[in-house]
């Protein structure tokens, strides 16, 4: 999305977006800046900084336990982490079924697992902002 204005005019903008999974890179630029004090001559101002960026990290909770799966080791809470059902070649989303976590689940969680890779892009929705690094000046 791109807001600009034409020369010598003010403009504020918001504009809206809808975040989805991933890295995202945010930059605002300045340029041809100007200082207008009423009554007075406007003035251009040599601004050090024109442009400001950031990087914006959207972040998915696809097992619903309140940690977004960068952080989460078990993204679907079954138990298992990523890293060992990676190395089984099962799929770290869908909740595999264990002797250990048969008992503390239950049928309810066996309901689960049939939608968890079915919904994922449901979970798109419960996107989680984290920022990588605050806003930083390019000159």
């Amino acid at each position: 999305m791109a807001i600009s204005a034409l020369s010598g005019r003010i403009i504020e903008a918001w504009g809206d977006w809808t975040p989805t999974f991933g890295e995202h890179t945010v930059t605002a630029t300045l340029s041809d800046v100007k200082l207008h004090k009423i009554g007075e001559c406007t003035e251009n101002v040599g601004a050090k900084s024109t442009v400001a960026e950031d990087v914006i990290i959207v972040d998915i909770d696809t097992d619903d336990d309140g940690i977004g799966n960068i952080e989460d080791t078990d993204d679907d809470n079954d138990g298992i982490s990523d890293e060992d059902e990676i190395e089984a070649c099962t799929d770290p989303l869908t909740f595999t079924k264990t002797s250990e976590n048969e008992e503390e689940t239950g049928e309810e969680r066996e309901e689960d697992n049939d939608e968890s890779s079915a919904d994922i892009e449901e979970a798109w929705a419960l996107a989680l902002y984290v920022p990588r690094r605050r806003a930083r000046k390019i000159s």
